[in-house]
């Protein structure tokens, strides 16, 4: 009888712990675009002046002038990228994440690359690529702390999607 019970009670615990509800899964790609939202919004709160383009500098808010300095940015590596004649044998579908310095002259430069490994198998050449062509991006106004010209660094989540 005490074996039984025994198992019963065994069998109710597991039971119990097994009903909990399930925690909803995140995807990788999910937690790396909140980990890229949390650092362009850290870059934000750092900074007086976010770094910008001309066309970026009549916009009064700080958060839509962020959002319209990393749209740009986003567009100019899109049309780069479009007009590239970059053979792929597969599908393919990542964030590769460049990590951007922005010096308090305005240049800016490539620190980091970090893609999937199909990525770096499939396009080879993509890291130098995006390393030689942002140097050929168009002048752009460095951040500032206390009205002075500091250098920035941020991370731009691209998404390559070839079918």
């Amino acid at each position: 009888m005490k074996k039984i019970l025994l198992s019963i009670l065994c069998v109710s615990l597991y039971a119990c712990q097994e009903s909990k509800p399930a925690e909803p899964e995140v995807t990788q790609e999910e937690q790396e675009q909140k980990m890229a939202a949390e650092r362009f919004e850290a870059l934000g709160k750092d900074l007086d002046e976010n770094p910008s383009f001309k066309e970026c500098e009549d916009i009064a808010t700080k958060d839509e002038k962020l959002k319209c300095f990393t749209g740009n940015l986003s567009k100019l590596y899109q049309e780069m990228l479009n007009s590239q004649k970059l053979a792929i044998g597969d599908v393919l579908s990542d964030t590769v994440k460049v990590t951007l310095l922005i010096n308090n002259e305005g240049i800016i430069s490539v620190k980091e690359v970090e893609m999937s490994e199909k990525t770096k198998e499939l396009l080879p050449s993509l890291g130098e690529l995006l390393m030689s062509e942002t140097e050929n991006f168009p002048p752009i106004i460095p951040a500032k702390k206390n009205q002075v010209n500091v250098s920035s660094e941020f991370v731009l989540p691209l998404v390559i999607d070839v079918k």
